[in-house]
């Protein structure tokens, strides 16, 4: 799975990646979502929005 993190332009800011095995696509959203989180702090951004595939989780 990879994760983007772009500004506002468009323009790719970080990435990342980690490969796992999940049960279902809610789960894989959700660990894909914990990744891209953890990348924004990392980077140390303090506006984000978030888009998935999975309103479940991203509604979160």
């Amino acid at each position: 799975m990879g994760v983007l993190i772009r500004d506002s332009d468009g323009r790719i800011l970080a990435c990342g990646h980690r490969q796992f095995k999940a049960k279902d696509a809610e789960v894989a959203e959700l660990i894909a979502t914990e990744c891209v989180v953890l990348l924004a702090l990392k980077c140390k951004l303090q506006e984000v929005i978030f888009e998935g595939d999975c309103r479940n989780v991203i509604v979160l």
